[in-house]
């Protein structure tokens, strides 16, 4: 396949625009003052068209939205159209377009922050390109041996479904799981959780009622470090700071507890270290990742987002903690294509992430983060009830005057 296809036919949905141009240029005689210029006539036509064939998708699913709010509005055609001006060197048509598409509503928090992402990508080379160290060639429309189509190369090892013999047949069982999601400052291990939310759901495939919630959680916590902002706008925290609170210790521990493993979709050992910071107990509990131990690829599946997956799937695209984490119990009860089981009886049957590895320095931090909290606590108690907290050996004691 041509250098041109594959950098603008790799999204299978633009086939379509594109067969509905070349019907189109087919129909409509070439403009005199391109004729006799041969193909980049027909180029520069090709693209004018496909340009205005995009936007006039975009402006009517635009219009059909403002009048009906359920109507939800497709992000491929807006990604068709950056990636139409991308290959042609418009940077700058390809940064608004894209900005376009993020003050949409309906836009899904890992997509928003993706979405950002490029745009800080795409004025990059608009201003590398403008000063004269980027040349822009012209895109022109090239021949193509090889039919269009997609191929989709997958290996059935992939997908392969084993079972754990040594386990109790995942049919035999009520199984209870806990999906969590958090968003916290950063990946390293000074970093801390902001906003943590839990669902608790029993699941068994045998009753009339497969899945029931049996408790949800959701909690900001006040952070020293900021927030950066692509997280905020990601997890739709209203303010970066996160209003101040305390996590209910004994709520989140009861919850964890009750589950036979915890199921995260994005970053889960990231997610389990920060919240073991906190939690030191959970650490040990048999904890997976729905974005990793699932082979999404290999099932036909071409983006492992959990708003994608949920879309797919038939959910609503998920945006706050809150909504995650009851969007990863959905999506685990889901079955997989062509088959008769679900994707939480694959994970059931894996081996979940190896044990979480406590440095020193995390030992350290953990110690300090669950004292701060313990004293946290005592000082609310304290201001209570009229009087102060003080810390003695390692133990809280709460004063009053008499």
């Amino acid at each position: 396949m041509s250098r041109f296809c594959t950098q603008i036919l790799y999204r299978s949905e633009i086939f379509t625009c594109l067969n509905i141009v070349v019907v189109r240029l087919k129909e409509q005689p070439v403009c005199p003052k391109l004729r006799g210029i041969g193909l980049p006539g027909h180029s520069i036509q090709f693209e004018h068209t496909l340009e205005e064939e995009l936007l006039s998708v975009i402006r009517e699913q635009e219009r059909l939205s403002m009048q009906d709010n359920n109507c939800q509005l497709s992000s491929r055609y807006y990604f068709q159209l950056a990636d139409f001006y991308h290959c042609a060197k418009d940077y700058d048509k390809e940064a608004a377009i894209l900005s376009r598409y993020a003050r949409l509503d309906s836009i899904a928090g890992d997509e928003l922050i993706q979405v950002y992402d490029r745009i800080e990508r795409a004025l990059k080379l608009y201003d590398i390109k403008v000063s004269g160290r980027l040349e822009s060639s012209h895109l022109t429309l090239v021949s193509e041996d090889e039919p269009v189509g997609k191929f989709t190369i997958g290996s059935g090892s992939k997908t392969h479904f084993r079972v754990n013999p040594s386990l109790t047949p995942f049919s035999q069982k009520n199984h209870r799981v806990l999906t969590v999601c958090s968003a916290y400052t950063g990946r390293s291990d000074d970093d801390e959780i902001a906003q943590i939310a839990l669902v608790l759901f029993e699941f068994n495939s045998e009753s009339s009622e497969a899945s029931r919630v049996l408790d949800t959680y959701v909690a900001n916590r006040t952070t020293r470090k900021s927030i950066p902002t692509k997280t905020a706008m990601q997890f739709a925290l209203v303010d970066k700071s996160t209003k101040r609170s305390v996590l209910d210790s004994a709520k989140i521990l009861s919850l964890f507890e009750l589950a036979d493993f915890v199921v995260s979709h994005n970053d889960a050992e990231i997610e389990r270290k920060l919240i073991s910071l906190h939690f030191p107990q959970v650490a040990d509990k048999p904890w997976y990742s729905s974005q990793k131990d699932i082979p999404w690829g290999a099932l036909g599946y071409e983006n492992k987002s959990l708003s994608t997956l949920a879309r797919a799937h038939g959910e609503k695209a998920a945006r706050t903690c809150l909504e995650r984490a009851s969007a990863i119990c959905k999506l685990v009860q889901k079955f997989e294509p062509s088959a008769e089981r679900t994707y939480l009886e694959r994970l059931y049957h894996m081996t979940p992430m190896r044990p979480m590895v406590w440095t020193p320095e995390l030992l350290k931090r953990s110690k300090n983060l669950t004292t701060n909290s313990s004293f946290t606590i005592a000082r609310i108690l304290a201001l209570l009830i009229g009087g102060s907290a003080i810390v003695t050996c390692g133990c809280y004691f709460i004063t009053w005057p008499i």
